[in-house]
């Protein structure tokens, strides 16, 4: 048998060649043949940091993680991005100071120098929302990974092998309903700082995020409570929604004083039922425990396949019904839900806008604010009518600052406020609004003429749901 020796690549040559980001992204796609001393690290814990324990990721995607005696990839910055150019420091462990152990941390210090004396004066490094960038130990299933960080806590004195086990039970987030009336407190669930956590019912599983636009972002501190499932009678069978009520304790009383999930914005989290009829491994325990409650029939009609769609597009079934408009966006992507059609808004301009068309023909359009609105629609009459015959759009609330982006054509669109309804200059015949004196007075914003006449519109106007 003959042996072969296999030369260990010099990584400061290497940085040479490739420049030093040039040479960690070669690191971060190959496969681990040697330990560069840059991501070698021998402790979590804070209080035992040493300079061998600074590690620089600006630059990499998904960086390898060398430890004692293996390696781990570091899950990302975010799912599109790679570490910011200052993410220069340590690794560490943290547990929340109003939080039990369960929810113990791994984040990443940002300092000035490999010295552990900087760790006090540097500053945890964070996301683009400014939220600390971290990943929790429930986010983790098992395998390697989890095996090398378990026993550098163990090693660091941080956690017993007993605790560690605990935060990590099997099937800890098994359910036997969504019925709110049927939950006992083996449906209580942590889904706090998790990405991508699993549930179990009777040995299928189901994954899902706090968000399918950026799947890296963690459940908030606060998700502690009972998946269920929101199913008024009132309301057309596809805007029914799995929800998460966030309670204080794991009692099923609790339910009735707690409150559903919310985004940042201030909108309901919920997993719509046209997501259970993908044909998926990542929904079978929810489709199994929707069947088990009876419920899952109701969910495989025409109607409820049809409102399948974006997340982002807002389902609404009733007028006073908040969902989250964009002013920069220049359309909107609507469904109105009836209890047998659906109409579907596609590309309607926002009222936000100004639209024009030049001389050639072309079209030209300005969005001169920024910022995000809670809006409802509601219904409206005409001057010419004696009863509501359209919608407007009201702007409940500001969810983030209003800023002027454009402020050379904001005479052409009124300025949002906060409680109003959405207006609209009109302007002279024939001019093409370039000047503020085109415009003669503002009226409330109104559904497009075409589309407002949809059967399940006019029945909203109504107020005959027809449910």
């Amino acid at each position: 048998m003959m042996l072969f020796a296999m030369k260990v690549p010099n990584y400061h040559a290497l940085a040479q060649i490739l420049g030093s980001q040039g040479c960690r992204r070669f690191l971060s796609h190959s496969k681990p043949l040697f330990i560069p001393s840059q991501r070698r690290i021998k402790s979590l814990n804070p209080t035992k940091l040493t300079s061998s324990d600074y590690l620089s990721l600006a630059g990499v995607k998904y960086p390898h993680i060398y430890t004692l005696e293996s390696s781990f990839r570091l899950r990302g910055y975010t799912r599109k991005t790679i570490f910011p150019e200052h993410a220069h420091g340590f690794l560490y462990y943290f547990i929340p100071p109003d939080e039990q152990e369960k929810t113990l941390q791994i984040r990443f210090r940002v300092t000035d120098s490999d010295s552990p004396e900087s760790f006090e004066s540097g500053s945890d490094l964070l996301l683009p929302d400014r939220s600390p960038w971290f990943f929790s130990l429930n986010e983790m299933k098992g395998g390697n990974d989890y095996s090398l960080i378990r026993e550098m806590l163990i090693r660091d004195g941080v956690l017993k092998e007993a605790q560690l086990q605990a935060l990590h039970p099997k099937h800890k987030r098994t359910i036997r309903t969504l019925i709110p009336s049927k939950l006992s407190s083996s449906d209580y669930m942590t889904l706090s700082g998790c990405i991508r956590p699993t549930i179990y019912f009777q040995g299928s599983t189901s994954i899902f995020a706090y968000t399918r636009r950026e799947s890296s972002i963690p459940f908030p501190d606060a998700a502690h409570g009972f998946l269920y499932f929101h199913a008024p009678a009132e309301d057309p069978k596809a805007a029914w929604q799995i929800r998460f009520r966030v309670t204080d304790s794991d009692s099923p009383e609790s339910f009735q004083s707690g409150s559903d999930l919310r985004y940042p914005n201030g909108t309901t989290w919920f997993i719509t039922p046209s997501w259970l009829s993908e044909s998926s491994k990542n929904v079978c325990a929810l489709r199994k425990v929707l069947i088990h409650d009876g419920y899952f029939d109701s969910l495989v009609t025409k109607e409820v396949r049809r409102s399948s769609g974006p997340m982002s597009v807002p389902k609404l079934h009733a007028l006073g019904q908040a969902f989250r408009v964009d002013l920069h966006k220049t359309h909107l992507d609507l469904q109105f839900l009836g209890p047998t059609q659906i109409a579907r808004i596609r590309g309607m301009r926002t009222p936000f806008g100004r639209w024009w068309v030049g001389s050639l023909g072309r079209q030209f359009s300005v969005q001169p604010y920024a910022g995000e609105v809670l809006c409802c629609f509601e219904a409206y009459k005409t001057p010419s009518n004696t009863q509501p015959d359209t919608l407007v759009l009201r702007l409940l609330k500001f969810l983030s600052p209003i800023t002027v982006a454009q402020p050379e054509v904001a005479h052409m669109v009124p300025m949002p406020q906060e409680g109003g309804l959405a207006m609209k200059y009109t302007a002279k015949a024939g001019d093409l609004l370039i000047s503020s004196h085109d415009f003669v007075e503002s009226r409330p914003w109104m559904f497009p003429a075409p589309t407002v006449v949809h059967p399940v519109i006019q029945a909203l106007i109504r107020g005959n749901t027809g449910k």
